[in-house]
């Protein structure tokens, strides 16, 4: 949507930003909205953005051209009516949020917000991003029990595919049958339990279901 869609139409190209600049300003446009619990904004917000991030590289575009550029020309914001604009579904701006998490380095925020519904999809796709949560569910276990919260954790372990094999099984282990991990011991069991060939590959996720009945040893979620 960014830079292919003229070309696969044959269209002359319009696109005046690098496709690559223009995500930079949405994931955090997205991670200022979704911090302060928002879904629209204005174009005085856009150009705020434009002016501190990209008003030096494209001398000859103003903020409100790419604005422009984003709506017309790439669908990828919409107008909401009265001077509001959104990223039109929540889901976008949620997987944007979680980019920019993972591109600024700012696990912190979510370390704060996983208890709270705003922040359940973004979480989600946190996981699937970072590929690996073994850290942040290590720090996330060290501030306090990790509730289950209706199938988050479970939700979280099968995006992120190359989580420690480790993590899914002390995971597992502790919730038996409870909905929280009160043991504080998931560094330890990481150092006891480390596999020889290593922590970073694919893993099979253990969803649901006791181990001696799910008919085959793992299953492999595609």
């Amino acid at each position: 949507m960014l830079e292919k869609w003229d070309p696969a139409r044959g269209v002359y190209a319009r696109n005046r930003v690098r496709a690559s600049d223009k995500m930079q300003l949405l994931t955090r446009l997205a991670f200022d909205l979704h911090t302060t619990h928002r879904r629209h904004f204005c174009a005085d917000m856009f150009a705020l953005l434009w002016d501190e991030k990209l008003k030096g590289v494209y001398r000859g575009v103003s903020a409100n051209d790419a604005l422009w550029e984003m709506r017309v020309f790439n669908s990828v914001i919409r107008s909401e009516g009265r001077g509001r604009f959104s990223m039109g579904h929540l889901s976008f701006q949620e997987f944007l949020v979680a980019r920019a998490i993972v591109q600024f380095q700012r696990q912190g925020v979510l370390l704060d917000k996983y208890y709270d519904p705003w922040w359940r999809n973004v979480l989600v796709f946190y996981a699937g991003t970072c590929g690996d949560i073994s850290s942040f569910l290590t720090h996330l276990h060290n501030t306090g029990p990790i509730m289950e919260d209706e199938g988050l954790v479970k939700e979280m372990m099968s995006e992120a595919r190359f989580t420690s094999r480790v993590v899914d099984d002390f995971l597992y282990d502790a919730y038996g049958e409870e909905d929280v991990i009160e043991d504080d011991g998931l560094l330890d069991y990481i150092s006891d339990h480390a596999y020889e060939d290593g922590h970073s590959q694919e893993r099979p996720y253990r969803a649901s279901g006791d181990p001696e009945d799910t008919g085959s040893e793992e299953t492999v979620l595609d």
